[in-house]
This record gives C-alpha cells, sequence and structure tokens, in this order.
C-alpha cells in the first residue's frame, strides 16, 4: 500500500484560486467592543465564505479572518429595515448572525444569488433593488424559490435535480452477532457501472436504514429527465475489499419523485428485499460555473500516475495491477479504474468538485494506492 496525504500548500492555492465570488462589504461585528461596521474582502469557495481584512490578504493566499459555513445557515435577503442600513442582509448561522452591508442594491443582490446558489437555491432580486435604496415603506425581496418541475425537462447547463436517499433493510454484511453494514452508494450515468461517476456518497457507519446527505446530478449532464443513472451500494470493509450489497437504475424522472421506493437488485438473500427512497427531490439552479467538472459546478481537474510501484504479482516479470481510491474523511469520493500489469500507471483524468465532493476545510484529503487481485 502507498499512502498520502494532500492538505494546504498547492491544494489550497488550487481551492482558492476556484472562488466562485469575490470582493469587499461591511461586516458588522457581535460582541463587546467589535460592534462597529469594517469593511472586509469576501471571497465564496464552495459551501464556505471566507473573510479577509483586504484584497491583499486573500490575494496573497493568508490565513483568512473567519469563516461561514453555508451548508446549514438560512441567507437573510433583506436587514435593510431591522438594520436601518440600506442594502443590510445577513447570514445566520447555528451559532450567531452575521450581518452584511453592500455598497448598492445591484451588488446586494448579487452577492445574494451566489450565496443562494451555494445552497442549492435559486434567488430571485427585487427589481428595485437595481435602481434605489430601500425604503421603511419598500417591499422585501421575494424568498428565494426552487426551480419549478417543468424546467427539469429544459435539461439546460443550470439545471439539476437535487435529491436525498434513504435505504432501508440493506443487508448484513459486517461479521458478528449484530453484524449491521457501512453503506455508501456510487452513482454512474447510464444503466452501468461502466459510465462515467458523476457521484459517491459518504459512508454512513453501522446502519441498514441509511439517510444519506443531498446530492446534486446535473441534467444536461446526464441527458435530461429520460436520462438512466446506475445507483451502486457497497458496504465500507476495512480491508478494501467492500462488499455488493445492491444496485439500482433509474431514469432520471422516476428519481424526481418524493416517497418514491424502488427494490434494489444483486443484493445478498434477506428476509425483507432492500429499498432506496426518495426522501426529497427538487429542480434547483447550478451556481454558474467556471470550470465544469463532471460532478456539477466548480472543481479542479486532476491526473494522476505512479512511478516504481511495489511488485505484488508474482512471477517472472511480475508486475501489478494498480487503483486508487481517493476520501474526503470517512467518505469515498473517487476510485479510479485498475490499470493491468504496470508499475508505472497512468490514470485517466478526474474531476473533484468543491461544492458536492469535497470539504477540503473539516477533512483533510487522502489518496490510497492498492493492488487488485483476482481474488
Amino acid at each position: 500500500l502507498n499512502h498520502l496525504s494532500c492538505r494546504g500548500g498547492d491544494w489550497w492555492t488550487a481551492i482558492m484560486s476556484s472562488a466562485e465570488y469575490e470582493g469587499y462589504l461591511e461586516k458588522k461585528g457581535t460582541e463587546g467592543l467589535g460592534t462597529s461596521w469594517k469593511k472586509r474582502y469576501f471571497a465564496l469557495v464552495g459551501k464556505y465564505l471566507f473573510y479577509y481584512k483586504a484584497e491583499k490578504d486573500f490575494k496573497g493566499r493568508k490565513e483568512p479572518q473567519g469563516k461561514i459555513d453555508l451548508s446549514a445557515a438560512t441567507i437573510e435577503d433583506d436587514l435593510s429595515d431591522k438594520l436601518k442600513k440600506s442594502h443590510a442582509f445577513g447570514i445566520t448561522t447555528s451559532k450567531k448572525t452575521y450581518p452584511l452591508l453592500a455598497d448598492s442594491g445591484s451588488t446586494r443582490d448579487a452577492w445574494l444569488k451566489m450565496l443562494h446558489a451555494a445552497k442549492g437555491e435559486r434567488y430571485v432580486p427585487s427589481a428595485a433593488a437595481f435602481t434605489q435604496a430601500p425604503s421603511q415603506s419598500s417591499v422585501p425581496a421575494p424568498a428565494p424559490v426552487p426551480v419549478t418541475r417543468d424546467e427539469v425537462f429544459a435539461a439546460t447547463p443550470t439545471n439539476a435535480l437535487l435529491v436525498t436517499f434513504h435505504m432501508e433493510n440493506l443487508p448484513k454484511l459486517d461479521g458478528g452477532l449484530t453484524g449491521k453494514c457501512d453503506p455508501y452508494f456510487l452513482v454512474h450515468v447510464g444503466a452501468d457501472r461502466n459510465g462515467p461517476l458523476i457521484y459517491a456518497s459518504e459512508v454512513v457507519s453501522k446502519d441498514l436504514n441509511p439517510k444519506f446527505a443531498p446530492f446534486m446530478i446535473p441534467l444536461q449532464e446526464v441527458g435530461g429527465p429520460q436520462g438512466t443513472v446506475h445507483i451502486v451500494v457497497f458496504d465500507r470493509d476495512d480491508d478494501g475489499k467492500d462488499d455488493l450489497a445492491g444496485t439500482f437504475t433509474c431514469q432520471i424522472s422516476g428519481l424526481a419523485t418524493r416517497g418514491s421506493r424502488f427494490p434494489m437488485r444483486e443484493a445478498k438473500a434477506s428476509k425483507k428485499t432492500p429499498e432506496l427512497i426518495i426522501a426529497d427531490a427538487k429542480v434547483v439552479e447550478i451556481p454558474a460555473p467556471g470550470l465544469i467538472c463532471r460532478s456539477a459546478g466548480r472543481g479542479i481537474e486532476l491526473t494522476i500516475s505512479g512511478v516504481k510501484l511495489d511488485k505484488k504479482d508474482s512471477g517472472v516479470g511480475s508486475k501489478s495491477d494498480p487503483f486508487f481510491v481517493i476520501q474526503n474523511g470517512n467518505a469515498v469520493i473517487y476510485r479510479s479504474e485498475v490499470v493491468s500489469k504496470t508499475l508505472d500507471p497512468e490514470w485517466k483524468p478526474f474531476c473533484l468538485n468543491l461544492q458536492t465532493d469535497v470539504d477540503f476545510f473539516k477533512h483533510g484529503l487522502t489518496a490510497a494506492v492498492w493492488y487488485h487481485d483476482s481474488d
């Protein structure tokens, strides 16, 4: 096993270079002497909003003064009346509210569009925000709304299906008296696992009825509502020989109905049939991409190769059959193809998406090279 850990350094530069949006806003302190408005430079990267004292600090790759996790935050579209300040808005997390101030209505709406997009929402700006400052009598900006179901059939580059999977009755694939399962799933385009991989879920530990985090399926990438995806569910094992827990193939239109239940195939025989359940589904707008990846949104494309790997096959002139796995924390986010009979493999390019695949700022990125055996 060859093992490496990628954290900081060039990774950090690559991540920060992919900021979706950046610029100056005023931020109000929330405690003690820090209650005045201070000008700060903000940068939106994936689901995180970083802020710096000045633009030069961001451009110079200095540590930010702070970051706001948008994944579970609420975007307050209009705080102008509450704060008695024109063009005010805010971000509320489980711990605090961050009051923010733009220099114009159009600037505020541009920020709100990007912040909502980072959460998989669409922001509808107030027309008045582009022409005049809010007043005590002005109507608040409309709340963010999801793209309507009809718009999925356009399958534009900005449309995606945001779907949440639950599963029930998975087979007990772990050993022991109370055998459980550590499931995760992969999503491939097409009718089988030979199609392009567009998503890999987190691992849910020791659960036969797991509930997974929401993820996006870009509609244009899979062929619109009539396109097909193949979902493969595995049980994660420490030895790297993950067990197949079940498979499911479906048209995208079938995944768009909340509450639908689908039996899984190829599952180990059990008293109850394993099922995949659509806990939630809605069509959303993907943030305007800078670098297009196989997973919707922004990301980095990587090409990995190996040099002088260990000889693991037996016999004269032995070679190896290497492949690699990339994890973000406990989540497997990419598995490469196996390159046969080589000690100097070159794998196909692949993409890590900064909005849906990777949380660089909570977990390190780990890559491990494995050797495939026929057994």
